[in-house]
């Protein structure tokens, strides 16, 4: 769930601009840690752990693009 929060609080909430002068675009992680991105520690996961970390991050994507995406591109 820690990926998944990182995920959607670094999505920019201002238009990207490819202009090396301009600064990074604001995200949800610059209001709420005062940075671009977190600083997660390394997990120490056994590897069913990993694995069922993977699986709902999958997961969440698939619906992210099944339930949200499709609302975005009406």
């Amino acid at each position: 769930m820690a990926e998944v929060e990182s995920i959607m609080n670094s999505r920019p909430l201002t238009p990207v601009v490819l202009d090396p002068d301009r600064e990074d675009p604001l995200t949800p992680n610059h209001l709420l840690l005062m940075r671009a991105s977190p600083n997660l520690p390394p997990g120490d996961f056994s590897r069913k752990r990993w694995r069922q970390v993977q699986y709902l991050a999958k997961q969440f994507w698939v619906r992210w693009k099944h339930e949200y995406l499709q609302t975005m591109q009406s």
